[in-house]
């Protein structure tokens, strides 16, 4: 396969929560937030960091999680989001980007919510 010099552009998606011609505002007052200064060069590396840093310390130690690395808050959207699907989470899982001094902040954060009564994993 001959190279012709073009490299693959990461992609990432932003999903809003839309209301009307409006997107729903979030309340963030009260959140504790982490900042995260690590970055890394590779989709695989942020996925296995996400994993295991913030994925377990989300809604837990803080609610949101703020970084310049696009692929962190990516893999950990990712992973919040499938242990959602698979009825592993009582987390509502949120994320934006805030856009400050020139440089791009993604932001995931959680709320807690109650279950369903009768749902999967109920207390």
């Amino acid at each position: 396969m001959k190279d012709d010099g073009n490299k693959p552009a990461p992609f990432f998606e932003l999903v809003t929560q839309g209301t009307g011609n409006g997107l729903k505002q979030h309340d963030l007052s009260g959140l504790i937030w982490h900042d995260e200064v690590m970055t890394f060069d590779s989709m695989y590396e942020a996925q296995v960091w996400a994993l295991d840093e913030p994925y377990n310390k989300l809604g837990w130690e803080y609610d949101g999680y703020r970084t310049a690395d696009p692929k962190i808050a990516g893999a950990l959207v990712w992973e919040l989001m499938k242990a959602k699907t698979a009825g592993y989470g009582r987390r509502e899982v949120f994320a934006d980007e805030q856009h400050v001094d020139k440089t791009t902040i993604y932001r995931v954060w959680v709320k807690w919510t109650r279950p369903e009564p009768g749902a999967l994993h109920s207390d």
